[in-house]
Parts: structure tokens; C-alpha cells; sequence
């Protein structure tokens, strides 16, 4: 026991190599915020730890294992990929400059229009491979996303959806999926109708290696108006007439209705009964007829 309590400590000593990192970025206002990381090789990732007032990492006080190989890791789609291994026999500070992503599908959107991004997905401290481009995909894998989604939603809808990202996970080294493949892809893909009040509206597919659909992407299925909608402010105007809206207290919320099979518009109304209980209205409207579909009532409690 002494042996090994010794052997622990060793591995997870103090580091005094290139444990200094300091990112630069382009962009001081817009690209403030980002996330790296470090992963070791197996993917496991590890925190940098907290940003100094003087603009560096310091890792010197972090709990990294001496007998692993780490990399520093940032995967944001508005930068250039950063996977840089860490050479801890060097005295010296990391500088990394960001630079710009040219094939980042990155939009900006007026303030008034509805955005959903990209599901993330927890994978606890297993970081998933990410891919900017469908192309990226094998080939089995596009080639049946394209001819699934072509025959559930038609080629003119098909034609206006744009792909936003993939997270590929491995099953050798992530216990969350079937082992009978090695792969499992869940890829993201986006469509916009600023007129329609729908900056961006994403959702996910997912498959393994033999091109297997393990979950179906939330859009209406075979449905012939899915691309006619109308624009949330005759929505709108009509859940105000109904007095299903209330300006200032509402929100709003799009989604996929998989009973109805169509997009809606949800308006959420919270109504406080007093000691801790609400109740919460949600009236639904099809965006694609601006006509009222369904009330769900909701009553929840909070506890302090």
C-alpha cells in the first residue's frame, strides 16, 4: 500500500514545463469568450483551469498525470481547429493566436428572430471529434442522410437546409452508445426563414457505422406544406386576438410538434397562484397556418 501511494504521487506531481498558455484572439469584442481544453489520449479532457487576470493559463497547480501526453484542444467553429501537443520539458509559455475560420457557417440574425443552435450532447469528460464539413462524413453515412431526408421532407425543403456540424464518438472509448459499431455520428443541420420570425432552427440525426438510423432528425415527416409558413407576426397577432398573448409576459417558443407533424409556435404563459405554485399555459399555433392547434396546462411548484 505504501509502494502505491508513493507511485500516485509521483504521477501527479507538480509540473514545471510548458505549463503557461496564453490565447490570443483577433477579435476582443465579438470572440471574447471561448473554451480550450486539454485532452489526453484518449480523448479524456481536462480543464486549463481559470483564465489569470494577466491573460494566461497557469497549469502548474492542475492535477495532470506526468506519464501522459496532452494537447491543448479548441473546437469552435469560428476559429481555425487548435490541437497542439504540450512539451512539458520546455521552460516556456504557450502563445496560440486564434485565427478566423473561412468556411465558418456562422450568421448573425436581427434580435427579434427565433435561434436554436445545435444540441450539445454530454459526454462527460469523453470529448467527441467534431467535423465542419458534411464531406468529412463517410460516405455511406452522406449518402444516406441526403436520400433519407430527401424522401421525408422533398427535395425543396431538402435544398434549404445548410449542415452546421457533427460530433463523431467513438464506442471504444465511450460507453454511451451500442458497441456493435465502432462510430456513432450525430450530425446537425439548420434552416432560416427571417420572414417566418426563424433566424435559425437546428436538430440532430444520428447514426452508427453501417449507415443506420439510431435516431430520426425532429422535422415533420412526409408533411406537403412544410416549407409554406406563415410570419410570426400574423401568428402573433392572431394569439393577441385570442388573448393567448400578452405583450411583455409571454414567451415564445418554435418547435417541431410531433403529434401534429407540423413547426409551431409555442406561447408560454406563467401564472403565479401564490405559495411557490404556478401554472403555466402553453398555447400552440401551426407556422405553417398562423391557426391554434392545442392548450397544455402545466402546474409545477417550486420548493425552496
Amino acid at each position: 500500500m505504501k509502494i502505491l501511494s508513493i507511485f500516485f504521487l509521483l504521477n501527479f506531481t507538480f509540473l514545471n514545463g510548458q505549463t503557461v498558455i496564453k490565447i490570443n484572439t483577433y477579435d476582443t469584442i465579438n470572440h471574447k469568450y471561448f473554451l480550450p481544453k486539454l485532452l489526453d489520449e484518449r480523448e479524456i479532457s481536462t480543464s486549463v483551469g481559470f483564465l489569470e487576470k494577466s491573460g494566461y493559463y497557469n497549469l502548474k497547480h492542475s492535477r495532470l498525470d506526468s506519464l501522459k501526453n496532452y494537447r491543448l484542444y479548441l473546437d469552435d467553429s469560428r476559429f481555425k481547429k487548435i490541437l497542439i501537443k504540450l512539451d512539458f520539458k520546455k521552460n516556456d509559455t504557450l502563445i496560440v493566436n486564434l485565427e478566423p475560420n473561412p468556411n465558418c457557417n456562422c450568421r448573425k440574425f436581427p434580435k427579434d428572430v427565433f435561434v436554436k443552435n445545435c444540441p450539445f450532447y454530454d459526454t462527460w469528460l469523453y470529448e467527441p471529434k467534431k467535423l465542419r464539413k458534411i464531406e468529412d462524413l463517410p460516405k455511406n453515412v452522406s449518402i444516406k442522410i441526403k436520400n433519407h431526408l430527401v424522401k421525408k421532407l422533398g427535395k425543396t425543403f431538402y435544398s434549404k437546409l445548410y449542415f452546421k456540424q457533427a460530433n463523431v464518438i467513438d464506442n471504444n472509448l465511450y460507453d454511451g452508445y451500442d458497441k456493435k459499431s465502432r462510430y456513432h455520428y450525430i450530425v446537425c443541420f439548420a434552416f432560416s426563414n427571417e420572414i417566418a420570425g426563424i433566424g435559425e432552427y437546428t436538430a440532430t440525426i444520428e447514426l452508427d457505422d453501417f449507415a443506420s438510423i439510431y435516431k430520426d432528425i425532429e422535422f415533420p415527416n412526409n408533411y406537403k406544406n412544410i416549407d409554406l409558413f406563415k410570419s410570426f407576426d400574423y401568428v402573433k397577432k392572431r394569439a393577441i386576438n385570442e388573448k393567448h398573448y400578452i405583450e411583455g409576459k409571454t414567451e415564445r417558443d418554435f418547435d417541431f410538434d410531433e403529434k401534429l407533424n407540423i413547426f409551431v409556435w409555442k406561447f408560454i404563459n406563467n401564472e403565479h397562484q401564490g405559495e411557490g405554485n404556478f401554472i403555466q399555459r402553453v398555447y400552440i399555433y401551426s407556422a405553417h397556418s398562423g391557426e391554434f392547434k392545442d392548450l397544455v396546462i402545466n402546474q409545477m411548484q417550486v420548493i425552496d
